[in-house]
């Protein structure tokens, strides 16, 4: 994992503290980290620039030769402006706004050409049949391939359109540099979300009837267990006298930990519970449980905005267009 820190603004006036950003996953198609000491309207703002402001190639023109498929051109044109390209090399590029040129240029423009016959019954035609038109380069083309375990499914790339013997279809695209606020096809993310962490706590005490009257044993203590996640540091079972009793109270833990419809809590070898803070919701099943069983008590579990230095904890998830393709082909 990474850490990375930097001062920020609130309301106006500088903080003494310092926001720090988690990578917790990085994959060239996905990516996954924890925004700590922010305000949640900076959270919302990073999220609003990640989907709007952030530059990449898209095709934006597409020039017609001949197409005989069964898709009008104009139709065919908007799936050829959602195929993600490579943009790794975007900031080499000019807006065309910008560009000096007349009309496009290779500082501001990649073309790609498609040019399928269909000889068979029928043929798919995919992104992987978008060829640069200038071979040396490689910034604008087709991101259809998965960067690590490949499977020969995915590599096929993204359908565009289906072809029948005889039907051809030859075009030229034009892509561009822009950004998501312009079109949503220049948004490098498909999704991109955020919600801030909890903060759970198992209280070391019971109203049970189980184990010796009046040891009222508050313990609300903690150890990391792993990355996102919180143990107990206590046994629920050290009141119980009889393993008759420790196996009542395991089974009430249990039906505790399965009332959770995200799986958040589970239970160890050594009854204590293990928290994965990343998996909460805020449904609060876990709290109604609770509150209606006598063993535990209303106050057996709270659960709260995780708040560091006053600020919150956010975790976000950056899911981009090629990402969520490969997972609709799974």
């Amino acid at each position: 994992m990474m850490n990375q820190d930097y001062h920020h603004h609130h309301y106006g006036g500088m903080m003494d503290n310092k926001a720090h950003i988690t990578i917790l996953a990085l994959t060239n198609e996905y990516c996954k980290f924890k925004l700590s000491n922010v305000d949640t309207s900076i959270a919302n703002a990073l999220r609003r620039v990640m989907i709007a402001e952030v530059p990449t190639l898209a095709i934006d023109l597409v020039e017609f030769e001949n197409n005989t498929s069964v898709l009008h051109d104009e139709f065919i044109a908007h799936r050829l402006g959602l195929i993600p390209l490579n943009s790794k090399n975007v900031n080499g590029f000019a807006f065309t706004s910008d560009c000096t040129c007349n009309g496009h240029c290779e500082k501001c423009t990649v073309e790609l050409v498609l040019d399928v016959t269909c000889t068979e019954a029928h043929r798919e035609v995919t992104s992987n049949d978008l060829k640069l038109k200038d071979k040396d380069r490689y910034d604008g083309a087709p991101s259809t391939t998965l960067s690590g375990d490949q499977h020969s499914e995915e590599q096929n790339g993204i359908t565009i359109v289906k072809l029948k013997r005889g039907q051809e279809i030859k075009l030229k695209a034009i892509a561009k540099k822009g950004v998501g606020k312009a079109h949503a096809k220049w948004s490098p993310v498909a999704v991109a979300t955020y919600y801030i962490v909890p903060d759970i706590k198992i209280k070391g005490h019971m109203n049970t009837p189980l184990g010796p009257t009046g040891n009222d044993y508050q313990r609300p203590h903690y150890e990391v267990a792993a990355a996102g996640q919180a143990i107990s540091s206590y046994c629920f079972t050290e009141n119980c006298i009889t393993e008759e009793d420790r196996k009542q109270m395991r089974e009430i833990v249990k039906r505790f930990t399965e009332s959770c419809p995200t799986k958040v809590y589970s239970m160890t070898p050594d009854d204590r519970i293990v928290i994965d803070l990343d998996k909460c919701t805020y449904c609060m099943e876990c709290k109604e449980f609770a509150n209606e069983e006598q063993a535990l008590g209303r106050d057996f579990v709270t659960i709260k905005e995780k708040e560091m230095g006053g600020e919150n904890e956010n975790l976000f998830s950056l899911w981009s267009l090629l990402d969520l393709f490969h997972q609709s082909k799974l």
